[in-house]
């Protein structure tokens, strides 16, 4: 299977049409519907297109396994963090952590210092959608 046709399946699999993989992508419709249907491995966006799907470009081109559950899960994410996250991140302040624990791998500094105050927003967003989705699941096998 090229590339392209990868690409297709997964963005059918999780019922992303060209516009939607487009604007969370920053890849437009065109080039989207071209990569499909010719798979040019050496395309500079195959990497933006993965990681809009939630893959990496080794998981996107690896015909061996099967990351429907993975890209459908992603998009998930992204729909909850995209459109009802946001309302409940900018009631609190983002930098708002108790004790001393800190789950990620760049200290609070750094973060403080690289990343704009809209960027941690949408990283406090995205954590709390994730938050959200798992906490959901559970219900749901309970």
């Amino acid at each position: 299977m090229t590339l392209g046709k990868q690409l297709e399946k997964y963005r059918l699999a999780c019922g992303l049409s060209y516009p939607e993989l487009a604007e969370r992508s920053g890849v437009a419709v065109g080039t989207i519907n071209a990569l499909e249907k010719r798979g040019s491995k050496r395309s500079q966006y195959w990497a933006p297109l993965a990681s809009a799907i939630g893959l990496t470009f080794e998981q996107l081109a690896d015909e061996e396994q099967d990351f429907s559950d993975e890209v459908r899960r992603h998009v998930k994410l992204y729909q909850v963090g995209g459109n009802v996250v946001p309302h409940i991140a900018s009631e609190k302040d983002p930098g708002e952590w108790g004790g001393s624990w800190w789950p990620f791998s760049v200290s609070r500094e750094q973060m403080r210092a690289a990343l704009l105050p809209e960027d941690i927003a949408r990283i406090d967003a995205y954590v709390v959608g994730i938050v959200q989705l798992r906490e959901a699941e559970q219900k749901n096998c309970a």
